[in-house]
């Protein structure tokens, strides 16, 4: 149980990035946080959300794997992702890759200095 309660983790953190704020614009009907809760998402919330999940998902690789591409498969499956161009959400999975990869070097890194090892020993 506590293998599968990691991945539902991650599969309902990106589904609440995206479907959050359309939720929130049946509670507000108007005016300018209505226009900021359905506007901003894509640009701002959304690859925050994926580089976080991306970094979250580095520390294991293998199990992982397929963290980084929650976020653009819960974008595409939103609202916004129907008039939006695929050009996001190709962004949203290279920040969620980056952030993956980004973590899993530096905890290797940080495992070889930990244990001294350099480069000179790899020849």
């Amino acid at each position: 149980m506590k293998k599968v309660y990691k991945h539902l983790l991650f599969a309902s953190a990106a589904l609440v990035c995206v479907h959050l704020p359309l939720l929130a614009m049946y509670v507000v009907k108007a005016g300018p946080a209505a226009y900021i809760l359905f506007y901003y998402p894509p640009v701002t919330l959304i690859p925050f959300t994926a580089l976080v999940l991306g970094i979250c998902a580095g520390a294991h690789l293998k199990r992982y794997w397929y963290v980084p591409l929650l976020a653009p498969m819960s974008y595409w499956l939103s609202f916004y992702g129907a008039f939006q161009p695929y050009r996001w959400m190709g962004a949203y999975l290279l920040l969620g890759a980056a952030g993956m990869l980004a973590c899993h070097f530096a905890r290797l890194l940080l495992r070889r200095r930990r244990e001294g090892l350099t480069h000179e020993n790899d020849i």
